[in-house]
């Protein structure tokens, strides 16, 4: 009863009397209708082709997934595969006087195998920048946030740094929760506009295998359409509800064999700078700051010099990621199983030359990403088989998980087998026709966040339609390899152009078959020899004849070809893996330089004498200061340990005047950038300056120059 709550009213949609008639197949045959389908609830629930809408609510939901939620409810959320995700903010509360914060964010309501690289905006901080206290070590926030990764395990307990720093107790566990515990100690440098948004890099839900029948973390399509449909409907997001048992294991562990095919694509190149054989770490050249690579691309070495010891050339590898933004890096596993488990190729050496990396296949049906508590069974099934272009079928008692890919057929036809009269459409209405597709995916290129991949059309197909393009938008939400979305477009549009369909009554031969089985068609009439089919729609009825119930399968069957399916990596079309932008960094501040001292005296109207210095420095060549930044300048007689009260200067600035200094003392002073957004550059000093007058002679000047640290004294 759990699906059928869910999804009665899709069934209906598509003429099917009631769930109940369609799941007697195999058990009772009556002579009310009984009607099984290819893809009968995907297709129901798939929509039709539209005009393109690129602000549609797919963007802004793939846009929110990286983003902090503070509110007092949210939905709750199953990652499956990896993705970059922030977290819903469940937990905050500030101490030592406010010097530091401390935020709970819940990132996935299920256990997930594992929490990897953390971004704070757009900072890298990966797993070797913490210590074993999760106290980040290295980079701008050292010394200045901690992070706790919580994974939700069965026996999770309360963070202990939590509960003796926070007010929270021992009961606040997070049972089932992936979460991160942070906390941040202000600075004004180092968060310098606000409380960064946190996302982390996270390798969600354990699936079951059937294939092995053990459950571990994995990307391939086929295994999360079989979660979420076999997920309980009490879970915390709850699924179809279907019961393991009535699952089709055997037609699900082929398609997950499908999805892990690996598809030849076009060559990616890029080059290491360095291998670390203490850590089994490769890192590459980061001058476009993005990383062409996923976990488990498939690649092969070579080198100007030698190959790290372990590491061999004209040989497969693949892809594990270590770190996707700032630098660069990776690691190397002999398998794909291998590298999906984390478990690195131990090299020795670290070689000689330029090594370089050429990824040359990826996984057929890899993706990852998320789906919501608060979205309808039908559309998060949707969701989850677009990775894999798939449907899924009821049939005999089990469900089916069919991944896009050509079935051999299985029987064949011929005019001896029909009973009656063929009903045949060769073309779809022009209302259902389209020759280009487009739309979003969410990819690691574009640093998790949702973009257009390249449109897919047909020349040919376009002439057809009298040359006018008809788009439609065709969204992949868990799609995240610019390959495999332009594949599964291409896919969509050659089916759609088969577009002989006919249906017609079969003797019971005809029972042989299944929906989503491929099979020859003989028809002298029609000039069918040997022509592929696949069965859309199979349905078992009966007709009296002379009193006497005669059992009959009508069938409709849709025209394929294995080429529908083919796949050439000279059809890619290339993405650009990073934005061609060359803009400063705002957390990267330069000081002045050229600073210089100039003292005078002044007479006053009594004849006395009044010393002041004019202090002037060359600004540093950043937007991010001369337009709407500003100058610190401090000062203080050498002896005194306190710095005086700041002068400001504004960005338009070259020096400013200190009055009212006192003669015969030595003076020191700092000049420092401060930028838009309030980040600070090193102070620039001079120290131990004299100005001097005896009895109105000539100042003189005498100072040494020092570029200090930025630490503050008094602010």
């Amino acid at each position: 009863m759990g699906i059928e709550s869910a999804i009665v009213l899709a069934i209906a949609n598509v003429g099917i009397a009631s769930l109940g008639t369609a799941i007697v197949i195999g058990s009772v045959i009556t002579n009310a209708l009984i009607s099984v389908g290819l893809g009968i609830l995907s297709q129901a629930l798939a929509p039709k082709p539209k005009t393109p809408n690129l602000s549609g609510s797919f963007s802004n939901k793939a846009s929110g997934i990286t983003q902090n939620i503070k509110q007092p409810i949210t939905v709750r959320r199953k990652l499956y595969g990896e993705a970059r995700i922030g977290g819903a903010l469940t937990f905050i509360e500030t101490t030592g006087d406010d010097q530091y914060i401390h935020m709970i964010l819940t990132m996935a309501d299920h256990e997930c195998q594992e929490i990897g690289e953390v971004w704070f905006d757009d900072i890298s901080i990966p797993m070797d920048y913490l210590d074993g206290s999760g106290n980040v070590i290295t980079g701008p926030f050292a010394g200045f946030a901690r992070i706790k990764k919580h994974l939700g395990q069965a026996g999770q307990v309360a963070d202990s740094d939590l509960v003796s720093e926070t007010s929270v107790d021992s009961t606040f566990v997070g049972v089932g929760v992936t979460y991160i515990y942070a906390r941040l100690k202000f600075d004004r440098n180092v968060y310098p506009t606000s409380v960064p948004v946190i996302t982390a890099w996270t390798k969600g839900a354990k699936l079951y295998d059937p294939r092995d029948a053990t459950s571990r973390w994995s990307a391939n399509g086929a295994l999360f359409v079989r979660d979420y449909l076999t997920s309980p409907l009490d879970d915390l997001v709850p699924g179809a509800g279907i019961a393991s048992a009535d699952m089709d294991d055997t037609y699900l562990g082929a398609s997950a064999n499908t999805a892990d095919e690996m598809v030849t694509t076009a060559a990616l190149v890029q080059t290491s700078t360095t291998n670390d054989p203490a850590t089994d770490i490769i890192t590459l050249d980061s001058a476009n700051d993005t990383l062409v690579f996923q976990t488990g691309d498939r690649v092969q070495l070579t080198t100007s010099g030698a190959l790290p010891a372990g590491l061999s050339l004209a040989t497969n590898y693949f892809v594990i990621i270590y770190q996707r933004k700032t630098t660069l890096r990776i690691k190397l596993a002999t398998t794909l199983a291998n590298a999906l488990a984390g478990t690195a190729i131990n090299f020795t050496t670290t070689g000689s030359g330029t090594m370089t990396i050429t990824k040359n296949a990826e996984p057929r049906y890899y993706g990852g990403g998320v789906i919501e508590s608060d979205q309808p069974v039908g559309d998060n099934l949707k969701d989850l088989l677009s990775t894999i272009g798939g449907d899924f079928i009821y049939v005999g008692g089990s469900w089916k998980i069919k991944a896009a890919s050509y079935q051999t057929p299985v029987f064949t036809f011929n005019e001896n087998h029909l009973v009656s009269g063929i009903s045949i459409r060769t073309k779809v209405s022009r209302r259902d026709r389209f020759n280009l597709i487009k739309g979003v995916y969410v990819s690691p290129l574009n640093e998790g966040e949702p973009a257009d991949y390249p449109a897919v059309t047909n020349a040919t197909y376009v002439a057809q339609d009298n040359g006018k393009v008809i788009p439609i938008d065709f969204d992949l939400p868990m799609t995240q390899r610019p390959a495999t979305a332009q594949r599964l477009a291409k896919i969509k549009l050659e089916r759609s152009r088969q577009e002989l369909f006919f249906e017609a009554s079969f003797n019971l031969a005809a029972m042989q078959v299944q929906p989503g089985d491929v099979v020859y068609l003989n028809n002298t009439r029609m000039g069918w020899s040997s022509k592929p089919f696949e069965v859309v729609k199979w349905t078992l009825t009966s007709e009296n004849q002379d009193n006497v119930p005669i059992y009959l399968v009508k069938m409709s069957l849709q025209e394929t070809a294995s080429t529908v399916y083919d796949w050439n990596s000279g059809e890619e079309t290339a993405v650009d893996p990073a934005p061609n932008t060359n803009l400063p960094n705002p957390r990267v501040v330069a000081a002045p330089t050229s600073l210089a001292v100039f003292p005078t005296e002044i007479p006053t109207a009594s004849g006395d004498l009044t010393y002041q210095f004019l202090i002037t420095w060359v600004p540093p060549v950043d937007i991010f200061i001369v337009n709407g930044g500003y100058f610190d300048i401090q000062f203080k007689e050498s002896s005194a340990v306190d710095w005086e009260r700041s002068f400001r200067a504004e960005d338009e600035d070259t020096s400013i005047t200190v009055k009212q200094v006192k003669p015969g003392t030595n003076y020191d002073l700092r000049v420092r950038s401060v930028n838009q957004i309030g980040v600070r550059s090193e102070w620039q000093s001079l120290f131990g300056f004299t100005v001097s007058s005896p009895s109105g002679a000539t100042i003189t000047l005498d100072y040494g120059l020092i570029t200090g640290p930025t630490v503050d004294i008094i602010d």
